[in-house]
């Protein structure tokens, strides 16, 4: 995404409900439910919802990992 990214070891908080990073809830958008959700699904699927620094800065990369079966 394009948004104010954070470093890895606060990611992966963004995986709980209702969490934001201090960015974002300066911000003042979002619940804090998306990552959750997402999560979640990933969860129920057998994947792996993984977030790491973006490769351009600012940002979060967010990718869904799928097992091959």
């Amino acid at each position: 995404d394009n948004g104010p990214g954070m470093p890895n070891a606060q990611a992966s908080g963004l995986l709980e409900r209702w969490q934001q990073g201090r960015a974002g809830e300066h911000l003042g958008q979002g619940a804090g439910l998306g990552l959750a959700i997402v999560a979640q699904y990933a969860r129920l699927m057998g994947a792996e919802l993984v977030l790491q620094k973006a490769d351009v800065a600012p940002g979060q990369a967010v990718r869904v990992v799928l097992r091959a079966t």
